[in-house]
């Protein structure tokens, strides 16, 4: 059963079953309880990953031996919320009055250069 850390359920969880290169090989759904089932698991360690939107991924790791029956509980902790930047073309000029002057710009280039 996947749940926050509160307790309450998360329906919308996925748990992904990850090879050996740590990508995911088969994903499955919560159901409305929170359980995330999978059929037809190979023997020997599974490692799952987690997750859903606004919550950190949880990695899991379950021990298969022939016959097992698992159930993998665990709690999702808050996610970290990004932080978006909206750039808007603007069609106003500069303030001219307020750029600071620098020790160059009363000279010519040539006498910068030097």
């Amino acid at each position: 059963m996947v749940t926050d850390p509160t307790g309450t359920v998360i329906p919308t969880a996925q748990a992904s079953l990850l090879g050996s290169d740590n990508k995911p090989t088969r994903t499955e759904h919560a159901n409305e309880r929170g359980e995330i089932v999978f059929a037809d698991l190979p023997l020997g360690d599974c490692r799952f990953a987690v997750t859903t939107i606004g919550f950190a991924t949880s990695q899991v790791v379950v021990t298969l031996r022939n016959g097992d029956e698992v159930k993998i509980e665990t709690s999702l902790q808050v996610g970290l919320v990004g932080e978006f930047v909206k750039v808007q073309k603007s069609t106003s000029k500069p303030n001219r009055a307020a750029t600071v002057a620098s020790p160059t710009s009363k000279r010519k280039w040539w006498q910068i250069f030097r």
